[in-house]
């Protein structure tokens, strides 16, 4: 079961995926999201990134998930670009398919 605060984590990392996206006018973008008992699955689609924003991408949401952040909030370091929703998941992986990146990224519940 999502806890009161899963909701509020999840749409700021949504934010980040999408202002990464947004300001390197990405706009051809699928998201979805799966809960299950243990974690969400947050599937992110997008056609035409290059790989240096590939590799940004990643390297910004390998970063290890971090309790401080979700517990003190994130509010007081304003607009990040990925470098929050790196710390509020636990794993991120890639791949491609024909002309777009899927990230899948994912945050266990519990971690």
């Amino acid at each position: 079961m999502m806890t009161t605060r899963e909701p509020i984590l999840l749409s700021k990392i949504v934010a980040e995926l999408l202002l990464f996206a947004f300001n390197r006018n990405l706009t051809k973008i699928d998201l979805q999201i799966r809960s299950t008992a243990n974690e969400e699955t947050i599937r992110y689609r997008v056609e035409g990134m290059n790989e240096a924003d590939q590799a940004v991408f990643l390297a910004k949401c390998s970063r290890h998930r971090e309790a401080e952040i979700e517990t003190y909030g994130w509010t007081l370091l304003g607009e990040t670009d990925l470098e929050i929703a790196g710390l509020l998941i636990d794993e991120a992986n890639v791949t491609t398919e024909e002309n777009a990146t899927v990230f899948t990224l994912i945050r266990r519940r519990g971690a």
